[in-house]
């Protein structure tokens, strides 16, 4: 759990998240070392789904994830943040937990972990959101 609160460090922002549609250029992949990559994505929060689209070049990479469970938590540096629990329909070991932090003055990122057997693991995903 102590990767979790180092993690949960950085955030975003959403008031009401169903059938909110965010704009990202910028991605950090977060392992041992940070890698940025550069692509385009749009993010839309749905009543029962997430849908990932990647504008890559010519290239349009479309991942729809379906929400299991959500709901509302303080997380310490973030403060109030929605989680949406989902996974990719038919593909084992695709659970992904999602945090967007609800202050929107503070927090301009969404945060996508791997999620497994009720653990994080200590890579993650940022969305940097265009305001």
């Amino acid at each position: 759990m102590k990767p979790f609160y180092l993690i949960l460090f950085f955030g975003c922002f959403i008031s009401n998240t169903n059938g909110q549609k965010y704009h990202s250029k910028t991605t950090a992949h977060i392992k041992k070392v940070v890698q940025v990559e550069f692509i385009e994505r749009d993010i839309e929060i749905k009543e029962k789904q997430i849908v990932i689209t990647s504008y890559d070049n010519e290239k349009i990479d479309i991942q729809t994830l379906n929400i299991l469970a959500q709901g509302e938590r303080d997380y310490k540096n973030s403060g109030i943040c929605i989680w949406y629990r989902c996974n990719t329909r038919g593909l084992p070991d695709t659970e992904k937990l999602i945090l967007i932090p609800k202050d929107s003055a503070k927090f301009n990122q969404i945060e996508i972990f791997q999620y497994k057997d009720n653990e994080i693991a200590p890579e993650e995903i940022k969305f940097l959101i265009d305001k």
